[in-house]
């Protein structure tokens, strides 16, 4: 049973290290037009829940909040973990694959949102 075990170990953790997900899935399916200027900070953080970054800067005595939440979705090909084939894959420039998201909004002290990228 342990030998199993310890064969099994180097696959399962191969077949894991294959795709990583990181940040905030709830961007993932956004427009590139979301949100509405007119939604508020308290009801981004309701519908996207906690950013990933937030920063607070004061210039010329206005107090602006920035949110930032983002995503990312890499995926490996398995052919990378074939000796020899898998540098062939790497050099073809077909070894990951993914996606990318981010949004980051700016706040008036008031909380109403003055801009989105």
């Amino acid at each position: 049973m342990h030998i199993r075990f310890l064969l099994a170990a180097p696959l399962i953790a191969l077949w894991l290290s294959g795709c990583s997900t990181y940040g905030s899935e709830s961007i993932r399916e956004r427009p590139a037009d979301w949100p509405p200027m007119t939604m508020t900070k308290a009801e981004l953080l309701e519908t996207l829940g906690k950013p990933l970054m937030q920063s607070v800067t004061i210039t010329d005595g206005k107090t602006l909040e920035s949110l930032t939440w983002s995503y990312a979705d890499a995926q490996m090909n398995p052919a990378l973990f074939i000796p020899v084939v898998g540098l062939f894959v790497a050099g073809s420039g077909n070894g990951v694959s993914g996606e990318s998201r981010a949004l980051s909004a700016v706040f008036a002290a008031d909380g109403k949102m003055i801009s989105r990228s």
